[in-house]
């Protein structure tokens, strides 16, 4: 399985440094958010705010992954953001490729600039 971070905010609130977007095969997942603390790097998939059975406020994962398949992504992901975050460019290999423009392509060649999030739009607070 493949993924690729793409359009990366840095962001500094605690532990959260950035916000992203996830092109994991044909799909891409907008609102993922990537975390570091000490020497320790890692990403949460979007979540929203909603309510228990009693009433309190709880955070629930818009996207889930099987524990085994979420270690693989972990791996991979956090290479890219460790290159983004300490040389502000992506890692060499990249499963979506950067073409002329600001377009991302599926290896296939599919445009998924269209997809991603855009500034304004993406519930991101800046």
């Amino acid at each position: 399985m493949e993924i690729q971070v793409v359009n990366f905010k840095p962001y500094t609130s605690g532990a959260l440094c950035g916000f992203f977007d996830a092109v994991v095969g044909g799909l891409v997942v907008t609102g993922c958010k990537a975390f570091r603390k000490e020497d320790k790097l890692w990403f949460s998939w979007p979540a929203e705010k909603s309510q228990d059975k009693d009433g309190a406020d709880v955070w629930r994962d818009i996207v889930t992954a099987a524990d085994p398949v979420m270690r693989h992504l972990q791996g991979l992901v956090r290479g890219q953001l460790r290159a983004l975050l300490d040389n502000g460019k992506p890692a060499a290999s990249r499963p979506a490729r950067k073409f002329a423009g600001t377009a991302f392509r599926t290896p296939e060649g599919e445009d998924l600039g269209d997809y991603r999030s855009k500034p304004g739009n993406d519930g991101i607070p800046f």
